[in-house]
C-alpha cells in the first residue's frame, strides 16, 4: 500500500466497511478508528440485549411493584 493518505480518506468518508479482494475473491475489510469503534459498541449493545431477552424468556425478573 503506498497511498495510504488516500486510502484513509477514502475510509473516512466511506458509511460502511471497504472490501478489498485479491484474484475475486475478499481478502480484508478496512475502515476508519470511528466506524471500528462504532461496530463494536453496537456488537456489544446487541450482546447485551440478547442475554436480556434470554433472561426475561428464563423467567429472571425483578418485580418492581
Amino acid at each position: 500500500m503506498k497511498n495510504t493518505s488516500e486510502i484513509s480518506k477514502m475510509c473516512q468518508e466511506a458509511t460502511e466497511p471497504i472490501y478489498i479482494t485479491k484474484n475475486g475473491y475478499g481478502d480484508m475489510v478496512i475502515m476508519s478508528v470511528k466506524m471500528y469503534e462504532e461496530k463494536l459498541f453496537m456488537l456489544d449493545l446487541y450482546n447485551k440485549l440478547a442475554a436480556a431477552e434470554a433472561q426475561i424468556a428464563e423467567g429472571k425478573v425483578l418485580d418492581n411493584v
